[in-house]
């Protein structure tokens, strides 16, 4: 935890081996990392397209930071509590905090807390070393460091995105409710951005990115409609575009068919949503997953569309796994649903029940 706090990779034994390299012998799942991912983040966090995320019970743990701050390259030779404190200097300095003079000496005591040289980095890393002939005390980075907060912004701007939320959210719930789909397609919930809603699967996310969402920014921010300044619009156009670089991104990652041209489209659509990302909604951070999603573009290369190898399938026996009734007695419980012909489980396995569960293999599986 240490470890990916202070550079956002996870330690795994495999790093032992000397031949290991995870971005060839891992495949990053579609499903997880672009609908469960960007496509929940973009939508929930960018777009601002739910309910809850005004709650108090989330408003302290989901607000954005007052304003970004980069503190370039950890040196080498800082050990991991070092690194541990600087992420902590740099959460502190950034959080949002009312004007008022109890705020900054709460700060004051909490980098107080700090040990010198991760102080010290910071103070240098900002541009703000105290200006003294004699010794530098850790008091004199912590005020120094406070000194600098105080003249940088203290709350983040005001619905920074310039979305109108419960309206575009509304137009989003009008779509789903009045737009004709297939029998085969899958529909998003009609109280869709709500906590009754549930939690969203990822093939109602993909309807969502791909129908929903795009019908009705388009038909609020598109060519032809009405804003109350021409700043305004121009701003709703921009958003508007943005999204629709992840939307055909989706759309060329989630295709039943790809070709070398659609694998290069997607990595552009990708490359474009991520880049402008910082510019179009400045006080929001890029996740990992945001990295992750440039790989899809190898994948697609390697193993063709990716219906022939993201997760749905196995998520799909998963659920049908927990559906199935249980005794709490290991072993007992798959024996009688093997051979029970009644069973939802024994009639969905099939043909593999020849395959798997021949004479030798079950005499040694089931003894």
């Amino acid at each position: 935890e240490k470890l990916f706090k202070a550079h956002g990779v996870r330690y795994s034994e495999l790093w032992r081996l000397p031949y290991w390299d995870p971005s060839r012998q891992l495949v990053i799942d579609p499903m997880h990392c672009i609908l469960e991912g960007l496509v929940q983040h973009h939508s929930r966090s960018l777009l601002g397209l739910t309910t809850t995320t005004t709650s108090s019970s989330s408003a302290s743990s989901s607000s954005p930071p007052a304003f970004s701050c980069d503190l370039g390259e950890m040196p080498p030779g800082m050990t991991s509590k070092e690194l541990t404190q600087v992420a902590a200097i740099h959460t502190f300095l950034v959080t949002q905090v009312p004007s008022d003079d109890e705020d900054l000496e709460k700060l004051k005591k909490n980098l107080s807390h700090k040990n010198t040289g991760p102080l010290k980095f910071v103070c240098e890393a900002l541009r703000c070393i105290p200006q003294k002939s004699s010794r530098v005390f850790k008091i004199d980075y912590v005020k120094a460091l406070v000194e600098w907060r105080h003249g940088k912004p203290f709350t983040a701007p005001q619905k920074e995105h310039g979305l109108d939320s419960p309206d575009a959210l509304n137009r989003v719930r009008d779509v789903i409710q009045e737009i004709t789909i297939p029998s085969w397609f899958t529909s998003a919930p009609s109280d869709f951005g709500s906590a009754s809603a549930g939690t969203m699967k990822a093939d109602e996310w993909r309807s969502l990115i791909t129908v929903y969402i795009p019908i009705a920014l388009v038909s609020l921010w598109g060519a032809g409609t009405s804003h109350p300044s021409d700043e305004v619009g121009t701003r709703h156009r921009a958003i508007l575009d943005h999204t629709m670089e992840l939307v055909c991104a989706v759309y060329l990652a989630c295709a039943r068919s790809t070709s070398a041209e659609r694998a290069h489209a997607y990595r552009s659509h990708i490359a474009r949503y991520v880049g402008n990302l910082k510019k179009i909604h400045p006080t929001f951070a890029l996740r990992p997953n945001h990295h992750a999603a440039f790989h899809i573009y190898d994948f697609l290369l390697l193993f063709g569309p990716a219906h022939s190898w993201w997760c749905f399938p196995f998520e799909r026996l998963i659920g049908i796994l927990q559906r199935l009734p249980v005794n709490h007695k290991i072993g007992v419980c798959l024996r009688s649903l093997i051979y029970s012909s009644k069973t939802d489980f024994s009639r969905r396995v099939g043909s593999y029940h020849v395959i798997f569960f021949h004479q030798d293999f079950k005499t040694s599986l089931l003894a």
